[in-house]
């Protein structure tokens, strides 16, 4: 079976646009269900439903995205794969920046939630811009950043 063809229009000059295509897996921590490349990582970039990401056993990873050029962000909108999907994501932290970060630096992270994510320091030079939940039912989360983050990594954990 073949996956269809996605044809990328350009939105009007200021309107937001999906960074998807230019984003490449720069680093990931939490592997692929049965090391099958179906399951791989790369899959979140692609924008259907047939192709999705199933990580091996475990919680906390983190995702660190490079985009080819500077970027950036006002919203972060993410969906969990369909009922195929056992353990879709369902909270997560965003960060954006000029440096790939220390996977093990934000492991400092790994407790965070909604409730506490307000109480993180302002001054903390990683902290996360933004904190999203997924719905249960759709598992699609999205968030509108409080201030826009211009960089080339964008880290979710």
């Amino acid at each position: 079976r073949r996956s269809p063809v996605l044809f990328e229009i350009p939105p009007p000059p200021g309107w937001p646009a999906l960074l998807n295509r230019k984003f490449k897996v720069h680093a990931y921590d939490g592997g692929a269900f049965a090391n099958k490349g179906q399951y791989d990582i790369k899959n979140i970039l692609i924008p259907t439903v047939d192709q999705f990401h199933c990580s091996a056993k475990g919680t906390k990873f983190t995702l660190v995205l490079k985009c080819e050029c500077d970027f950036t962000v006002s919203h972060f909108y993410v969906t969990g794969p369909g009922r195929r999907c056992t353990e879709p994501i369902r909270s997560g932290l965003v960060w954006v920046s000029d440096e790939p970060p220390s996977i093990e630096n934000l492991k400092q992270y790994d407790t965070v939630t909604s409730e506490s994510f307000g109480d993180l320091p302002a001054d903390d030079p990683w902290r996360p811009c933004g904190f999203f939940l997924t719905d249960r039912e759709t598992r699609e989360g999205e968030i509108e950043l409080s201030s826009w983050a211009e960089g080339k990594y964008l880290t979710v954990k």
